[in-house]
């Protein structure tokens, strides 16, 4: 239980990260290296999606 709690806290601060990331509040330089590689699997995921929306 205790390390689904973990696993779901981590995942909404990467999220979090994200959207911040997305939005240009935060730059790339800044975001530590798991950040960096979450935010380009969740790039390639939101660009996947746009080009099967179209």
């Amino acid at each position: 239980m205790m390390a689904a709690a973990n696993w779901l806290g981590q995942s909404v601060g990467l999220l979090a990260v994200w959207d911040q990331y997305s939005m240009g509040e935060i730059p790339e330089n800044r975001l530590t290296t798991r950040e960096r590689e979450t935010t380009t699997v969740f790039r390639s995921w939101t660009d996947f999606n746009r080009k099967q929306g179209s």
